[in-house]
C-alpha cells in the first residue's frame, strides 16, 4: 500500500472534535453550494434546511472512515510481535 501523503498524516493526527468541525464545514459549504445551483425549485431556506442535515451524518462518516483507516494502517504497519519483524512491501509480505 502506497504512503499516504503529509496532508493526509496531519488530518490523522487532527483530534476527532477538530476533524468533525472541519469535516461539518466543509460538506455543508459543498452541499448548499450544490441544493442552491442544481434545485431551483426549493427555496433558500429549504436547501440551508437540507444542507444542515445532510452534513451532519457525513461529517461522520468522514471521521469515522478517517480514524478506521488510521487504525488498519497502524495495524498493518507495526509488527505482530516484538520478535517478528514489519513485512517489506518490496517483496509482498502480508499480515493477516
Amino acid at each position: 500500500m502506497p504512503d499516504p501523503t503529509g496532508l493526509v498524516r496531519r488530518w490523522e493526527a487532527l483530534p476527532v472534535g477538530r476533524q468533525l468541525i472541519v469535516s461539518y464545514a466543509t460538506l455543508f459549504s459543498v452541499l448548499l453550494a450544490v441544493h442552491v445551483a442544481f434545485f431551483h425549485r426549493i427555496s433558500f431556506g429549504r436547501s440551508l434546511g437540507y444542507a444542515i442535515f445532510e452534513a451532519i451524518p457525513l461529517a461522520l462518516m468522514v471521521v469515522f472512515a478517517s480514524q478506521a483507516e488510521a487504525a488498519r494502517r497502524g495495524a498493518h504497519d507495526a509488527p505482530s510481535s516484538p520478535d517478528e519483524p514489519a513485512p517489506h512491501p518490496d517483496r509482498g509480505d502480508t499480515q493477516l
